[in-house]
This record gives C-alpha cells, sequence and structure tokens, in this order.
C-alpha cells in the first residue's frame, strides 16, 4: 500500500469526499489528514461540530492501518474509539489535522 492507494480510497467513499478530506503525509506506520473547514461544518454555537471531526479523526486511525492489513483491509472498519476535545475548531484557524500513528 502507498499513498495512491490512500488517496484511492479516500477518494471512494462518499463521506470523506463530502467533508473533503484530503491527504497530507502517508507513512509504514501511519498518515495524516486534513479537512478544509467550511462555514456547513459549524454547529449552532459556531464552533465546528464534533461529529465532523470524529469522522476525520474515525478515517486517519482506519486508514494508519491499511498498510498492515494487507487483504484483510478491503474489509477494515473501526469498532471502538474515544474522543477528547481540548479546544474548539474554528474557521478562521485553516485547515484541521489528524495524524494517526500505529503503536503497536
Amino acid at each position: 500500500m502507498n499513498a495512491a492507494d490512500v488517496e484511492r480510497i479516500l477518494g471512494a467513499s462518499a463521506a470523506e469526499g463530502d467533508l473533503g478530506l484530503r491527504l497530507v503525509a502517508f507513512a509504514d506506520d501511519g498518515v495524516v489528514l486534513a479537512l478544509p473547514l467550511q462555514p456547513r461544518f459549524l454547529q449552532g454555537h459556531g464552533i465546528v461540530h464534533g461529529g465532523v471531526l470524529a469522522t476525520l479523526a474515525d478515517s486517519a486511525a482506519v486508514l494508519a492501518l491499511f498498510p498492515r492489513a494487507g487483504d484483510a483491509a478491503r474489509g477494515l472498519s473501526s469498532i471502538e474509539f474515544k474522543l477528547n476535545f481540548v479546544r474548539p475548531a474554528v474557521l478562521d484557524a485553516g485547515d484541521v489535522q489528524a495524524h494517526a500513528r500505529v503503536l503497536r
């Protein structure tokens, strides 16, 4: 699996494509994805909706595993994850990035 494969997988997903997720970096032990912020991602208080950020994190985590999964990657999906928000994402901050790295 290489960066072109990951970009192809991203492009094949309507959910990830609709959000505009893009690959920033790819290595054997992980990926970096970017989410270009758009006004439609805001919730009622003017910050990016947590579900949009969770989708970014989930996509990065699953894609980080692809080089290790081999043929099993065709059916790879996350099972569970926990997300802690440490500060709000706002439009004028630029793209939000998710850095996912396989530890073990």
